[in-house]
């Protein structure tokens, strides 16, 4: 037993440590595509972690159980305003920063916090390469039901992507 944790040390210790490296990026993203501040997508990535861990041995698919867990934890967290701190957008530009297509990345994230939760959830589960019927099965829904929150997420993001070019030559002309 660790004496801080108070939880035995997993059998594949080294296996898990190679696990956490792997996906931490992935959580990190995946919980900011639900809508989540950097510090709350800290928080739920490290308590889904934790519950992987106590679970480790007895998991078939640790990598589909700590999604299905992070998300539940985030769907669980009360709506927070952000309180951006300048340590929170140095975090931030550098979890994102690291990742190819930076600027694509930031445009998402920001039209994904403004779809509905479910939206949000298959949006960012499709974004991550998933298929539509390995969503369905992490966030408990109909195959069918997943690709009409596709659709409608698509939807909503072209519309948001559509003012949001409409607001830039808006701003461009008003620059001149």
């Amino acid at each position: 037993m660790t004496a801080e944790a108070g939880m035995a040390e997993p059998e594949g210790r080294g296996e898990f440590g190679a696990f956490y490296a792997c996906q931490l990026p992935r959580m990190l993203r995946y919980c900011a595509m639900l809508g989540l501040s950097l510090h709350a997508a800290q928080d739920v990535t490290q308590e889904a972690f934790v519950q992987v861990l106590r679970r480790w041995t007895a998991i078939s698919d640790p990598a589909a159980y700590l999604r299905t867990t992070a998300y539940h934890l985030a769907i669980k967290r009360p709506v927070e305003e952000p309180v951006p701190t300048s340590a929170d957008s140095h975090q931030a530009s550098q979890v994102v920063s690291a990742l190819p297509g930076f600027e694509e990345r930031h445009a998402i994230l920001r039209a994904c916090r403004e779809l509905p939760s479910q939206q949000q959830a298959v949006f960012a589960l499709h974004y991550d390469g998933y298929r539509d019927k390995e969503i369905a099965e992490i966030l408990g829904m109909k195959p069918i039901t997943v690709r009409s929150h596709l659709r409608h997420a698509r939807e909503n993001l072209r519309a948001w992507w559509d003012r949001e070019a409409s607001d830039s030559l808006r701003r461009e002309g008003a620059a001149r």
